[in-house]
């Protein structure tokens, strides 16, 4: 009987993706500013006013739009927020750093320059489902700084505790961490 606890116990750990284990600890931030695909410096737009004429605002720069998604705000040091048309949420970039699983939940509400041009909304962790939506319509990965990144939710894995949900930006795939693992996120919001 034990050799079999054994083996049901490395089945399972071994189903479940192999993070960093440090606790918080720096990436790289993103390059910035965002340049376009000529090479020139893409202009801050939506900066002031509701979402209505932010989105007015960027919707005049050819790359602020994309299937399903439109650029509502992007600051002078290049940080954007994008919205998606089908769930009416708006997405902010990835936020610097990474984050073990209890400070990732509490991360979106905190003040970051990420979510600061529109800090008057309440920012939170997408769940699962709110990946999943965002990227069977519209190739979420490639279109919203998701490659090589792999994403906390605020999703439990099903019947296992310690294993929030992730979502592998790069693959579009779903796997599970261990709440210590020190993994990318970002925010998303409901617009007013």
């Amino acid at each position: 009987m034990p050799l079999l606890l054994v083996i049901v116990i490395f089945s399972i750990v071994s189903v479940f993706p192999t993070f960093p284990r440090s606790g918080i600890c720096q990436e790289p931030a993103e390059s910035r500013p965002r340049v376009s695909k000529k090479g020139s410096r893409l202009p801050s737009c939506g900066l002031q006013g509701n979402i209505e004429s932010r989105l007015h605002d960027c919707s005049r720069h050819r790359e602020s739009r994309k299937p399903h998604w439109a650029l509502i705000t992007r600051t002078a040091d290049g940080i954007e927020i994008w919205q998606d048309f089908n769930s009416k949420l708006l997405w902010s970039d990835p936020l610097n750093g990474l984050f073990q699983y209890r400070k990732a939940k509490k991360a979106c509400r905190l003040d970051s320059p990420q979510t600061a041009p529109l800090s008057s909304l309440k920012w939170r962790l997408p769940t699962i489902d709110d990946y999943l939506a965002a990227q069977k319509e519209s190739a979420m990965s490639s279109q919203l700084s998701m490659m090589t990144k792999i994403f906390w939710s605020a999703s439990w894995h099903y019947g296992f505790s310690r294993f929030p949900w992730i979502f592998n930006g790069e693959l579009g795939q779903l796997g599970s961490g261990a709440i210590d693992d020190a993994l990318s996120i970002r925010c998303i919001a409901e617009p007013h």
